[in-house]
């Protein structure tokens, strides 16, 4: 039997950050600092200079897979994120340190392989992420860029996949193109 009130009082008493079964928890005062050293000085979001400063503390590119799954538990879309979109990947991601940071993307790259739900979550986000402000589908060249560095191993054809994009002669790849590529890989 759940006791919801208490779940609720749990959860609003540590700061909307909750306890995992395996006992670790997160320090939300310290997910804040980090926000407070990576958003904008004017504004409280942290947009692309941020990213770059915190892809450089971790030591990463920003062609990095690891940098793409840290923005995609960021919600990190039309160049911002929001604090509490800040808040909340880091306490999804159970980090509240740079160094945590680095080792749970290093992990959760290598999960990409196996972990259908992940690699899901961070191929959509990829799309919607990388889209230009104001535009619904994808640049080419963006597109052929990223999906390299998202399939990875995980398909034999990417590159005949990004090749037949370059010979299309399309400047976009449409959203529908980019979700189905997904259920096509498995056939």
């Amino acid at each position: 039997q759940y006791d919801v009130a208490q779940a609720v009082e749990t959860w609003f008493s540590n700061g909307m950050v909750s306890d995992d079964r395996s006992g670790s928890s997160v320090d939300r005062s310290k997910i804040d600092a980090l926000f407070q050293k990576y958003k904008d000085q004017d504004e409280d979001v942290m947009s692309i200079q941020g990213v770059l400063a915190l892809a450089e503390d971790l030591g990463l590119e920003m062609t990095d897979l690891r940098v793409t799954i840290l923005l995609a538990y960021l919600n990190f879309v039309k160049l911002t994120t929001t604090k509490t979109d800040f808040l909340k990947g880091f306490s999804e991601l159970r980090c509240s340190s740079v160094s945590a940071l680095g080792s749970k993307l290093t992990k959760l790259q290598g999960d990409m392989a196996t972990d259908d739900a992940l690699f899901k979550r961070v191929f959509e986000y990829a799309y919607v992420g990388n889209l230009e402000v104001g535009q619904k589908a994808l640049k080419r060249d963006i597109a052929c860029m990223l999906l390299p560095v998202l399939l990875g191993s995980r398909w034999v054809l990417t590159d005949d996949f990004v090749a037949f994009l370059n010979s299309t002669g399309q400047d976009r790849v449409s959203k529908d193109t980019w979700k189905t590529l997904v259920p096509f890989m498995k056939v």
